[in-house]
């Protein structure tokens, strides 16, 4: 598995950025846009569970605060990691917000038997997608 390196390092060093304080697992992610620029993030837990915030999401929310052509996808690769090495695929809700920001986009993280990778559209099957005719209206 060809892992980029670059954005494994930057993903390994959000985890330092975590705030983690009740499963004590640091995640780390990284992405890189069409222009080169690389965007971190790191989970950011809460005593309220529902309000806990995914390494992936913050990474993209980074990106997105930047994002000056949107005629192009917000990213094109993603690299997520944690400190306890244990296979941690993204959740349901990062997996949506890695669709609609580049459906083709790779996605790269740690499985049972080492690294894998998937495009972002093969980790949600039945991904919910907003009408064309609703997207245009919402501009």
């Amino acid at each position: 598995m060809n892992v980029p390196e670059n954005l494994k390092a930057a993903a390994i060093q959000a985890t330092t950025q975590a705030y983690s304080p009740y499963s004590k697992i640091k995640v780390g992610a990284a992405l890189i846009d069409h222009d080169g620029n690389i965007f971190t993030g790191a989970n950011i837990e809460n005593a309220s569970y529902g309000l806990t915030i995914c390494a992936e999401r913050v990474a993209l929310a980074n990106a997105l605060m930047k994002w000056q052509d949107r005629s192009r996808p917000l990213f094109s690769k993603m690299v997520i990691t944690n400190s306890t090495g244990t296979p941690m695929p993204p959740c349901g809700a990062c997996r949506q917000m890695l669709l609609e920001m580049n459906e083709n986009a790779e996605i790269f993280f740690e499985t049972a038997g080492g690294w894998t990778s998937a495009l972002a559209k093969d980790l949600l099957p039945g991904a919910f997608y907003m009408r064309e005719d609703l997207a245009e209206e919402n501009g």
